[in-house]
């Protein structure tokens, strides 16, 4: 199936001539880029067990930093990108974006 997207995304007209079935594989894709999306959530959500309405702004700025400064496409450039980036923030925001707390402990 990747042989096949990929000949999809360069050159649709050719990959259907030589017998790719673009509707299964363009679905495919985002069957895929779907499913993905959905276990990065589950991750970060376990990561942070709060339900928030702005929980995914920092790493989503992070990510359009990366790929604003980086270029898209070009990889080293936008891990370059995300550490200059962490590394200007405070040390809070390298952890996810959100400071931590401490519970204060009543005495028993």
């Amino acid at each position: 199936m990747g042989i096949a997207m990929r000949a999809v995304s360069l050159n649709p007209k050719a990959a259907q001539l030589v017998g790719i079935n673009i509707d299964v594989v363009i679905s495919f894709t985002f069957g895929l880029g779907s499913a993905l999306a959905g276990a990065g959530g589950v991750l970060y959500a376990l990561n942070y067990p709060s339900i928030d309405p702005l929980m995914g702004v920092a790493p989503g700025m992070k990510a359009f930093v990366a790929a604003v400064l980086g270029g898209v496409g070009n990889i080293p450039g936008a891990a370059l990108a995300r550490s200059s980036w962490v590394s200007s923030k405070p040390s809070w925001t390298a952890r996810g974006g959100r400071p931590t707390r401490t519970r204060s402990r009543l005495p028993s």
